[in-house]
Formats: structure tokens, C-alpha cells, sequence
């Protein structure tokens, strides 16, 4: 049972977002060996079986194993992790006001608020541009993110993404140039990886 569960969270840990083939893992034989075993499985579990339903196109039962997993996940990093997975199957049912909401909560998660029209508006624009041409050059920060920093970066970048295909024309404009400002900071930082190729398209699509 545990070797099944490792296995399980070691594809999820190296998959791109939640598309781990259904075939892989054989999911239910290890939670029903878990259940007859007298223990739940953890969260891990709960999301590469979400990550599978997803997958086979079963949006409910995805929706419903990630949301378990969100409610019995601590660890701030991973409760990310299901944001973004659950921002993914809603944007797909499609629910682009929910698919919002959670990369919303997520950026807050990960202290990257959405940024909201004010007096700092001016200033935000002109850091964040600052900050994005400066970070172009590999001695200035491009691809200088490490460790839990670089995985908080490659989570905002993920949110992002689903942000500008589900919400942007639902923000004001003055959110959507400053979140793509800082979305091309944070994809500098990250260096090149399948996020930092999506991030440029994106935000010229945007544009």
C-alpha cells in the first residue's frame, strides 16, 4: 500500500500541473487496500486522484477528491499546489468566476495579492517595469530563484497563467497591467522551464 501511495505522489510531484495519465497508478486497488487497512489516505493521495479524474475528463469526482485534499492539507506550498489544480478543473467545467476566486486565494497564500487601483498605482507600474527589464539580464536575476522561493515563483506563474485565460477582462485594466508586469518579473527570476515558455505568449496575448 505505502509503495503504491509513493508512487502516486512521486508522479504527481513530476507532472505538469494535473495531466498524470489515468493508467499509471492503479488508484482505487490503493485506497480500497488502505480502507480494508483501517487508515484514510492523506491528501497526496486524494489530489493524484483528482489530478487522474481530471485527467479521464470526470470533472466532478476531480473537484470533489481536491477540494478533500484542500480541506486536510497544511503545508502551504501544497495547499497552493490544489489551488492551482482546482482553478484548473473549474476553468475547464467552465466556471471562470470560481477558476478566479481560487488563483485569487492562492496568490494570497503565496503573499502576491492580485494588485487593486490606488495612490501606489503609479509606483507599482513603475517598480514592476523596473524590475522586469532588469531581471532580463542573467547577473541581475534571471534565473536566480531557489529552493521554497523558486517554487512559491513557479506557483504564481502557474496562477497567473489561469488568471489570463479565465479572468483578465474581468479586472480593471490597471490590474491586469500591473499583474502582468510582475508576472514577466517573476518568470525572469524563474529562468527558463515549461512556466517561463508559457509566460511570454501569454502576456502578449494579453497585451
Amino acid at each position: 500500500m505505502r509503495t503504491a501511495l509513493d508512487e502516486a505522489g512521486m508522479t504527481v510531484e513530476s507532472s505538469d500541473l494535473v495531466m498524470v495519465p489515468q493508467s499509471t497508478i492503479p488508484l482505487e486497488s490503493a485506497e480500497s487496500a488502505a480502507r480494508v487497512g483501517g487508515f484514510a489516505p492523506e491528501p497526496r493521495f486524494d489530489e493524484v486522484v483528482g489530478a487522474a479524474r481530471f485527467t479521464a475528463g470526470d470533472l466532478h469526482e476531480a473537484k470533489k477528491r481536491l477540494e478533500r485534499a484542500l480541506a486536510g492539507e497544511t503545508e502551504p506550498l501544497r495547499r497552493v499546489r490544489l489551488l492551482e489544480h482546482l482553478a484548473r478543473v473549474e476553468y475547464v467545467r467552465p466556471d471562470h468566476a470560481r477558476a478566479m476566486d481560487l488563483c485569487r486565494t492562492g496568490l494570497n497564500e503565496i503573499g502576491q495579492p492580485i494588485p487593486r487601483p490606488g495612490l501606489a498605482t503609479a509606483w507599482t507600474f513603475t517598480s514592476e517595469l523596473i524590475a522586469a527589464v532588469v531581471t532580463l539580464h542573467p547577473r541581475l536575476g534571471f534565473g536566480s530563484a531557489r529552493g521554497d522561493d523558486r517554487e512559491r515563483h513557479l506557483a504564481h506563474l502557474r496562477l497567473s497563467n489561469t488568471i489570463g485565460r479565465a479572468g483578465y477582462s474581468m479586472m480593471p485594466l490597471v490590474a491586469v497591467v500591473a499583474l502582468t508586469l510582475r508576472f514577466m518579473r517573476v518568470a525572469n527570476r524563474v529562468g527558463v522551464c515549461p512556466e517561463y515558455v508559457r509566460a511570454y505568449p501569454l502576456v502578449a496575448g494579453i497585451g
